[in-house]
This record gives C-alpha cells, structure tokens and sequence, in this order.
C-alpha cells in the first residue's frame, strides 16, 4: 500500500512539473510576442509618419519583412491599446482603429466629430497606407483555396486606394465621403481575411 501511494506521488509530482513547464513555455512564448508586437507597432509608426512626409525607403519595408515573419504582429496597430494596438482616441483601450474604421462604413460623422477627429483620422489613413505596403511584403507563396498573389495585391491596391481617399475626404471635410471611403476600406480588409486569414 505504501508503495501504491509513493508510486501514486511521485506520478502527481512529475505531472505537476511538467504542468508547471508548459504555464513557464506558454507565459515565454507570450512575452515573446508581445515584443514583437511592440516593436512592430513602432516600426508601422515610423513608416506611416514617413509617409505622410513623402518619403518611402523600400529597405525599411524590408527590414519590417525580415524582422516579423508573421504579418499578425505589424496587423496590431489596428487593435485597441489594451490589446496592443494604437487605438483611436479618446477610448484608446475600447476603440481600436479597425472597429473605428467598421463604424465609419455604417454610419456617417457628424461635421463636428469630423472636425474634432480631423488629426487622428489622418493618422488612421496614413497608418492604414502604411500597412498597405507592409502586406505587399507578405505575399503569399502558395495560393490558397483557388486565391493566391494576384489577390492578394489586388486588395493591398484597394487598401491603398481607399486610405487615400479617406485622407482626401476628412481634408475636404466631407462626412459622406468619409463613409464611402471607410466603406470601401472595411470592405479591401474584410475581403482579404476572409481569403487568407488562418
């Protein structure tokens, strides 16, 4: 009986151990990607004020390719900042830019919350050019369910296009056609993870 009972012991002891090896793996592989995450958000950042001054420098887009090799960890600037994104202010923490973005496409602002959101939706257009770039380093090798490369550039085109366009309509100071605009680039985002995404 004694024997049973060690037996049973040292069985719960090792179970334990491994159990308490992969929490310390998982927690690892978290802080990991919340690293990645970070410096990726910084690195879009830097990218879209580069934009915004008329400047591109095709190695950084490079360098955001070889340092992240997931197009995930750039992707979270359009999250809230309490999920590692930038966040759309004033409630950076419940509003991240993409769910910004999907409202816009619903419903037209105000032409006073356009004007009191006129910086931070030109960030969002800037930002999401920025991104429109990054994917195109990311195109993928393979194609996937009958969707490949030409696809996948046509919607970081149309991403592109309709970012630009958003920024020409806050500048024109026009709520319908900040709507259109931000319809059109819910729609270039929807569109490519419905195809692609995992």
């Amino acid at each position: 009986m004694r024997k049973r009972t060690r037996s049973l012991a040292i069985g719960i002891a090792l179970g334990c151990g491994i159990w308490a090896l992969a929490i310390i793996g998982a927690a690892q592989a978290d802080d990991e990607d919340d690293k990645l995450i970070k410096a990726a958000q910084k690195d879009v950042l830097a990218l879209a004020k580069e934009i915004e001054a008329g400047k591109t420098d095709p190695t950084k887009l490079k360098a955001i390719r070889k340092n992240y090799t997931e197009l995930q960890h750039p992707m979270y600037v359009f999250k809230p900042t309490n999920k590692g994104g930038v966040g759309f202010p004033p409630k950076g923490d419940a509003d991240g830019i993409e769910l910004k973005i999907s409202n816009m496409s619903k419903a037209p602002l105000s032409p006073r919350q356009l004007k009191a959101q006129r910086a931070a939706l030109i960030k969002v257009g800037y930002l999401s050019i920025a991104m429109s770039e990054v994917s195109m380093q990311y195109v993928p090798a393979a194609p996937k369910g009958g969707k490949g490369a030409k696809e996948w550039k046509a919607y970081a085109a149309d991403m592109k296009k309709a970012s630009q366009a958003l920024i020409a309509a806050v500048n024109k100071e026009s709520p319908a056609a900040v709507k259109t605009s931000a319809f059109d680039l819910s729609n270039s985002c929807l569109g490519c993870h419905k195809d692609f995404r995992n």
